[in-house]
């Protein structure tokens, strides 16, 4: 279990010699390098303590105070809603994402969840269910502006994580050799035909 790497030794890519987590993307790109990966991404994160413990520990507190602000049925109002909406989207994007990448590290990879960092894998996460847990108690989501966006992208994804899952544990997952970007491709598109499928039946219901 670890809250963070060491500076000196992470602050360097391996995967790119001579370069370092914290060199421009733009330059690496016409020094003809790739762009920093997935998993550079998540040790950058995890060295940035303090800034990931604001970020994440910041909404829940808010959402609690904008709570305290006004009485019941009043949450609603403008600029309240909007307020609301703006904290939803800052937590259940990184929320969603860092459940999806544990969830990922659990059922495919078989990692140890013990051995992840925290910050990155299960803070966005507590993050993500104290904010909205506490900002159900104070206003209906049905009245947060974009919020049925969010709850119909969490199904589209839980449900699309579930198809990849079956699909992972059956012989024909062995056609694609195992592959993550093969794993990566077929979940975007079963995420685009569950979205549009969702768009098809909505529209017929209308």
């Amino acid at each position: 279990m670890t809250w963070g790497h060491e500076r000196a030794r992470s602050r360097f890519s391996p995967m790119y010699p001579g370069t370092t987590l914290y060199t421009p993307a733009l330059l690496r790109l016409k020094s003809g390098e790739n762009l920093m990966t997935l998993n550079e991404l998540i040790i950058l994160s995890g060295n940035h303590t303090l800034l990931m413990l604001v970020v994440f520990v910041l909404p829940p507190v808010v959402t609690l105070l904008l709570g305290l602000s006004h009485g019941p049925g009043k949450g609603e109002e403008p600029p309240r809603c909007y307020f609301y909406a703006v904290l939803i989207y800052m937590t259940c994007l990184p929320g969603l994402f860092a459940l999806t990448l544990t969830a990922y590290s659990l059922f495919f990879t078989k990692q140890n969840l013990l051995d992840v960092n925290l910050l990155v894998y299960l803070l966005p996460i507590l993050s993500m269910g104290l904010t909205l847990s506490l900002m159900a108690r104070k206003i209906s989501f049905d009245d947060i502006p974009g919020f049925e966006r969010i709850s119909g992208l969490m199904i589209i994804l839980t449900a699309t994580f579930a198809v990849l899952f079956f699909l992972s544990r059956t012989r024909i997952w062995l056609l694609f050799s195992g592959s993550f970007l093969w794993l990566l491709a077929i979940g975007i598109i079963i995420f685009i035909i569950l979205q549009l499928s969702v768009k098809l039946v909505t529209q017929a219901r209308n």
